[in-house]
């Protein structure tokens, strides 16, 4: 979702995962499995802390605030140009971030664009009920450094499904229940109901 206002893009990802039946990990059960969150960066990113890394390229910004998992299990920083058979100067840094746990996982990671000099949104998360990855919602609250917070609800479960948004504290507005139909033709992408 993108937050034209706070020049700001969340990535909320849903990953169910199951036992593993096939391969080298057969017997694998869902809780062990490993999912990663990748990313590209033409620079090399510095990781602050966590949760937190920003990429700087000339006079803009990117910093990635992972608000879901918490505590990743991993988070990794490849610099691709380094890669066996690979032309020097050619290619990009990678950051991969790892969880595990439930059958049922997400990625929630808030994508801020900014100038290099610019201030850092404050972003936070409330999981309405921590104890069960299938119910409840994700609350989202992204505070810019002047002016009023920004609210997004995502629901929690397999398949998206509502939720709402809530602009600098100009109303709540209902998100769609379902995916919205896209159609590409040689005018641009036309979207349906």
């Amino acid at each position: 979702m993108f937050l034209r206002d706070l020049e700001t893009t969340l990535v909320f990802d849903r990953v169910t995962t199951g036992n593993v039946t096939v391969g080298s990990d057969k017997g694998l059960s869902a809780a062990n499995e490993v999912n990663t969150f990748v990313i590209h960066f033409e620079t090399n990113p510095t990781l602050e802390d966590p949760t937190h890394l920003t990429a700087t390229n000339g006079s803009q910004a990117l910093r990635v605030t992972t608000l879901v998992p918490s505590a990743p299990v991993a988070r990794r920083v490849i610099n691709e140009q380094s890669c066996g058979g690979c032309s020097a100067g050619v290619g990009q840094y990678r950051v991969e971030l790892d969880t595990s746990g439930a059958a049922q996982r997400y990625f929630l990671n808030v994508l801020q664009g900014r100038d290099a000099t610019g201030s850092n949104l404050v972003a936070t998360v409330v999981d309405s009920v921590p104890t069960d990855p299938t119910t409840g919602t994700f609350t989202v609250t992204l505070q810019p450094s002047a002016g009023a917070a920004t609210t997004v609800v995502f629901n929690k479960g397999q398949t998206s499904s509502g939720g709402t948004v809530n602009l600098a504290g100009a109303g709540a507005v209902a998100l769609r229940t379902g995916v919205q139909s896209i159609s590409y033709t040689d005018n641009g992408p036309a979207w349906g109901n």
